[in-house]
């Protein structure tokens, strides 16, 4: 957790951004997760999917910020809406990829730099194939709801032993950062 790492997080949760996550997953949410993702030129899509197994009770939520402007022709991430809370959808995705997705409308986040796109795990999704002559590059962090148990599936978390169970999202939304 490089100075310059703790001053971005600051940056994007101390404002409004803070209390959204704070609303969605509380403000004593741990730091879960926290890379970038790259798409260079070339890349084949993502195939769909949700970061986490459907559950019923709450989850991780993740933040996408775009690090440079986000074109159609770089893959943005496409969601299917409202597929988080819905285990039937969860269940027609499984059975038949294509059927569902050919009668289920997502939509495609198009992101200027430092946009972000906030979303719950269990949310179905991919990155698009990057058609274009620049990489994509987000910055990728999530934070396990307050009440969220920790499942045994999430065990494989990409967050460094030495940052993992530190932080909280209201270390960065405060602006005051526990362990620095």
């Amino acid at each position: 957790m490089s100075p310059s790492v703790r001053a971005a997080l600051t940056e994007i949760f101390a404002g409004s951004m803070g209390s959204v996550l704070a609303a969605l997953a509380g403000p004593d949410a741990e730091l879960w997760e926290l890379s970038a993702i790259i798409s260079a030129p070339g890349a084949a899509p993502q195939i769909v999917h949700a970061d986490t197994a459907y559950a019923s009770d709450p989850c991780l939520i993740t933040t996408f910020v775009a690090l440079q402007d986000v074109t159609p022709s770089m893959g943005p991430t496409s969601f299917v809406p409202g597929t988080h809370d819905d285990f039937a959808a969860h269940k027609r995705f499984m059975a038949d990829p294509l059927v569902f997705l050919s009668d289920t409308p997502g939509l495609s986040c198009l992101l200027d730099a430092g946009d972000a796109a906030v979303y719950d795990s269990r949310v179905l999704h991919c990155g698009g194939a990057n058609r274009s002559d620049r990489l994509r590059a987000l910055l990728c962090v999530t934070f396990r709801h307050t009440d969220a148990p920790v499942r045994e599936e999430w065990s494989g978390n990409s967050i460094r032993a030495d940052v993992a169970g530190r932080y909280t999202l209201q270390d960065f939304s405060s602006g005051a950062v526990r362990g620095a």
